[in-house]
């Protein structure tokens, strides 16, 4: 009898400790963005699956069936569920076709805006003096000059394209990771675990990749999330104004051009593009301050 008592009292433990566990598990569940997350799951796949579940091709276009309103008028058809524009394009193809755009040149755009940012920043933040005063001028200069007039100069004279805008979105988005993780990285080279790796004879390259920037990959996604979102307004805005994306290529900010002139008697040209935008935008928005309550321990304990 002894011994079954503190068996049993051990398996009340392990038991308590497990309904602790899943407790947590439903709690971080409960708290996360489940709206938000779906849409951007929806948009992913439709921009990766894009060949597979359009139902038409984005440019095939036939005079006859143009300016066709969306299926539940009764001047629509079923096969285009969201209606035609002025060349007789599906719309519905030619959104699910404009999430890739939106997609590869949000990720790449913030990806390599992050990285030559970071970098920068953390060159900046470790090595001070003359490297920090260089590089933290250039981002003076850089911030000094409004950030959609300098994309609009770079786009005329580089020449619209997908290419144009990725360069583009990382010339404007640089400066803002470069401080961030510099004012990050001026903190933590005070710490005892640089010193450390320094006492230990680690050289300033692994100091900075292997014991300052694992502690900064928090803050950086964080940001990179919420910029999503300004990224893909912006290539929207490139797009609009014939500084983007060319055409055939579908995007949600030339479709918005397309439209523009129609609003009037086909809303549907301007009125879809610009909801998958919003959509788009907002969900970026609420997973990016997801994230940072997330990461924050003291907006997490509230």
């Amino acid at each position: 009898m002894a011994t079954e008592a503190p068996a049993r009292t051990d398996q009340k433990v392990l038991t308590w400790k497990q309904d602790l566990r899943w407790a947590r598990v439903w709690d971080e569940l409960a708290r996360l963005p489940l709206l938000p997350i779906t849409i951007l799951a929806v948009v992913l796949l439709a921009g990766v699956l894009a060949p597979v579940i359009a139902p038409h091709d984005p440019a095939d276009f036939e005079l006859n069936r143009s300016m066709m309103p969306p299926a539940w008028d009764p001047k629509g058809s079923p096969d285009y569920l969201l209606g035609t524009d002025k060349l007789g394009r599906d719309i519905l193809s030619r959104i699910i076709w404009g999430a890739r755009i939106s997609l590869v040149v949000g990720f790449l755009g913030v990806g390599f805006a992050g990285t030559v940012g970071s970098i920068l920043g953390l060159a900046a933040g470790y090595f001070g003096g003359r490297t920090d005063a260089i590089i933290m001028r250039i981002v003076d200069i850089k911030l000094s000059v409004p950030g959609f007039l300098l994309a609009l100069v770079l786009a005329a004279v580089i020449g619209p394209s997908l290419q144009t805008v990725i360069i583009v979105i990382v010339v404007t988005l640089w400066t803002g990771y470069a401080r961030l993780v510099r004012g990050e990285t001026l903190s933590l080279k005070q710490r005892d675990f640089v010193a450390l790796a320094k006492v230990a004879g680690c050289s300033p390259v692994r100091i900075l990749f292997k014991h300052i920037l694992p502690n900064l990959v928090n803050t950086i996604v964080v940001l990179a999330t919420i910029q999503l979102g300004s990224v893909i307004i912006f290539e929207a805005s490139l797009s609009f104004l014939g500084l983007g994306v060319q055409p055939p290529t579908p995007a949600w900010g030339s479709m918005l051009a397309d439209g523009r002139q129609y609003v009037a008697s086909a809303w549907w040209l301007s009125v879809f593009p610009g909801l998958a935008i919003m959509l788009m935008v907002l969900s970026t928005n609420l997973a990016g301050d997801w994230l940072r309550d997330r990461f924050d321990p003291k907006r997490r304990q509230v």
